[in-house]
C-alpha cells in the first residue's frame, strides 16, 4: 500500500528509517530529554463520508388501522471509509493505512432495509 505522507524519518541515533532509496527525510526524532518542533494536528488522515436515506408510506386501511412501509438504505453511494494512518514515528506502518474505518460507526458496504408495520 502506498504512504498517505512521506514515512522516511531520522532516528535519534542519526539512521535513517522507512526511507525509500533517494527520498529525503521529512521526520526527526528529537534525542531524548529534549522537545520537537512539530506543531499540534500536523497529520491529516482521509475524512469519512456516508450517505443515508430513508423513505416511509402510510396506508389508511380503516379509520383505525393502518399499514406503514419503510425503506432505508444505509451509505447508499457505497463509498470506502479508511482508517487513520499509521502514527508511530518508530513503525514500519507510519503513513499507510492499512484496513478499512471502525465499521459499526462509520457503515460498511451498501445495506437496505424494509419494514411493514401496523399502526393502531
Amino acid at each position: 500500500m502506498g504512504a498517505w505522507f512521506n514515512p522516511c524519518t531520522i532516528l535519534a541515533n542519526g539512521n535513517r528509517f522507512n526511507c525509500q532509496p533517494g527520498q529525503s527525510p521529512a521526520w526527526q526524532i528529537a534525542k531524548a530529554g529534549t522537545f520537537g518542533n512539530a506543531g499540534r494536528n500536523i497529520l491529516s488522515a482521509p475524512g469519512l463520508f456516508n450517505f443515508d436515506a430513508g423513505v416511509s408510506r402510510q396506508f389508511k386501511l380503516t379509520e383505525r388501522f393502518a399499514l406503514q412501509f419503510r425503506s432505508e438504505f444505509f451509505n447508499i453511494l457505497n463509498r470506502a471509509n479508511f482508517n487513520l494512518p499509521g502514527r508511530s514515528v518508530s513503525s514500519s506502518a507510519l503513513g499507510t493505512i492499512i484496513q478499512a474505518a471502525d465499521q459499526p460507526n462509520t457503515g460498511a458496504q451498501r445495506q437496505i432495509q424494509f419494514a411493514l408495520k401496523v399502526v393502531f
